[in-house]
């Protein structure tokens, strides 16, 4: 039974990829390499970087498809109609490999399972990571933690019996969730409300000082409403880093590549993907300029 959703779930996923890129008006067939990027801002902010650092130092005709989700795009590399796409670590580990990651497990070894797995599995290389880690992650206001000096999740300890903590409804029902992040920690929130997650910042704001609220860390949403990211000072939520992925064969082929996407590795933290999200989401710039300017800042290109 597993084996037949699996296989059903690949025709799904080639049946969606032919969609989009017949939607898109050029096959495959009509570029060297295809990068896929995902349905949010940082997601398609790097599929462009890695385009672009591509056919800067390559004379490879270079395709991007946006608008993917994890799974299609993952399944677009797997299958080889795109050879590059942004892996995160957790989400290689637990949606692509099935496999549990605890709360609290280092992120070498969560990447070590992520690396040795996805090229074992499906012949896919995930390079070493970027700096931003796009996990779950605790927010207070600045006025709140600037008052009582919170800046990680033990510092507000002491607070929570006179505080609410505000998330989205899918936090509750997971092991890494409030129930498990409340008891690692020994927060004694006084009340909890479940919101949509659109809604989540919205409710946030209603009582600032009061409040207390689950983010995504790197959401553009931290800049709009000034939000303080706690330090997870007992490394409580899985890493979730972004990595170069590209298929094994493609590398064999191609091993020009590796150096050109390797210099992704090490830079760009979770604060400045969140300010290139939020320039996005914000409607300041699109897509390709923030891919332009990141370049730029970092001098990936000479």
């Amino acid at each position: 039974m597993k084996k037949a959703k699996k296989i059903l779930l690949l025709i799904i996923c080639l049946s969606l990829i032919v969609s989009v890129f017949t939607a898109c008006g050029r096959g495959r067939g009509d570029y060297d390499i295809v990068v896929v990027g995902r349905t949010f801002a940082e997601g398609q902010i790097m599929a462009v970087v890695m385009a672009m650092l591509i056919e800067e130092g390559t004379d490879l005709s270079v395709g991007v498809i946006q608008d993917l989700t994890a799974t299609i795009a993952f399944e677009a590399v797997v299958l080889g109609d795109a050879q590059v796409m942004t892996m995160y670590t957790g989400t290689a580990v637990v949606a692509h490999l099935g496999e549990d990651v605890l709360p609290g497990t280092p992120f070498e070894e969560t990447f070590e399972r992520a690396r040795d797995g996805l090229l074992e599995e499906f012949g896919i290389v995930v390079f070493e990571r970027s700096l931003f880690n796009n996990t779950y992650a605790l927010g207070v206001s600045r006025e709140f933690a600037e008052a009582n000096n919170v800046w990680t999740y033990s510092d507000l300890v002491p607070f929570t019996p006179y505080m609410t903590f505000v998330g989205e409804h899918s936090f509750f029902d997971r092991p890494d969730g409030f129930h498990g992040m409340s008891g690692a920690y020994g927060f004694e929130f006084a009340d909890y409300v479940m919101v949509d997650v659109g809604l989540k910042y919205a409710a946030f704001d209603q009582d600032r000082m009061g409040n207390a609220l689950i983010v995504f860390s790197t959401d553009s949403q931290i800049v709009t409403t000034d939000v303080v990211v706690l330090e997870d000072d007992r490394g409580f939520f899985p890493a979730y880093y972004g990595h170069v992925a590209v298929r094994r064969d493609t590398l064999e082929q191609l091993p020009e590549l590796e150096p050109i996407l390797s210099v992704l590795s090490g830079i760009i933290t979770s604060e400045e993907m969140t300010r290139f999200n939020y320039l996005v989401d914000s409607g300041q710039i699109n897509v390709r300029q923030a891919a332009e300017q990141l370049i730029s800042e970092f001098g990936l290109i000479g």
